[in-house]
């Protein structure tokens, strides 16, 4: 009986003993415990995706392959909330990031994607990264999905100039507060709703772009000059409300302009309607 106690005993303390010891401790969303330097992983068929790093990873360098597959993928959520993260960059071979993939990182300062096959960045993938100041885009990018950057208040510019961005999400860029300077390609169509509202821009041009309507509350206020597309049809509501323009030209092929679309604009000392006979519409 006493031997049976006594082994208890030791057993009960060796189990104590492994509870203590340090083990890597993975970022929120990690799902695998296959590592990778600072990184975490998983197999998924003939590719790897990125799960989440350890919790003192501070410049994350993704290589092009593990286990001899390439890396195309950083997951869901993979590197949420950590709050020692400084730099991203990425390998050749990823193609996409996902939803939350860096939302909250507080430490993350730049991301660059410049060299990576990168063709969509998901929803809030950014969001609330309060220090990111530098992102370098890839020339295969072709969505920003909603609120992608919402709130990476110093951010100061975004050249999207040489990918070939067609979608850019609702909020994309909202609250993006520093954000002065914005280039975007011919390439874009879809301008989502407050794509850049509370930012600091006083000029866009989209005269070369395939925007067919601007939605509403997409610019904010420090607006105060525009190059509107000639393909364009629509102006959502509200769009350039309490802008600060000067002078609108209005392309032949608008047809409607929503309410307060130009709200309250009240330096706007200059209009050029549109010599369109289905222009019947204004709010």
């Amino acid at each position: 009986m006493k031997r049976g106690k006594k082994l208890i005993s030791v057993i009960l303390t060796v189990v104590m003993l492994l509870t203590c010891l340090p083990v890597p401790a993975m970022a929120s969303g990690a799902l695998s415990d296959k590592h990778f330097g600072d990184l975490f992983y998983s197999v998924n068929g003939d590719h790897v995706e990125i799960v989440g790093c350890i919790d003192d990873a501070t410049e994350i360098v993704v290589p092009e392959t593990i286990d001899n597959l390439p890396v195309t993928v950083i997951a869901q959520s993979a590197f949420h909330s950590h709050s020692s993260l400084t730099s991203f960059t990425a390998p050749s071979t990823l193609t996409y990031i996902s939803n939350w993939a860096f939302r909250d990182c507080s430490q993350l300062q730049s991301v660059d994607l410049s060299q990576s096959a990168v063709t969509d960045i998901g929803q809030q993938a950014f969001q609330g990264c309060g220090k990111l100041a530098s992102v370098q885009f890839p020339a295969d990018l072709q969505t920003i999905g909603e609120e992608a950057f919402l709130d990476c208040v110093l951010l100061g510019s975004v050249n999207l100039s040489g990918t070939a961005l067609s979608t850019l999400g609702r909020r994309a860029f909202h609250g993006c507060t520093a954000l002065s300077e914005a280039t975007v390609p011919d390439t874009l169509s879809t301008l989502g709703v407050g794509a850049f509202g509370l930012c600091k821009l006083t000029y866009m041009d989209l005269s070369s772009t395939a925007v067919t309507e601007i939605a509403g509350s997409t610019f904010s206020n420090s607006l105060t000059a525009v190059s509107l597309p000639d393909g364009l049809m629509a102006i959502g509501e509200g769009a350039f409300y309490g802008t600060a323009l000067e002078e609108i030209r209005f392309p032949d092929t608008l047809t409607a302009i929503g309410k307060d679309a130009f709200g309250y604009c009240t330096s706007l000392a200059s209009v050029i309607w549109p010599e369109n006979p289905d222009f019947t519409t204004v709010n």
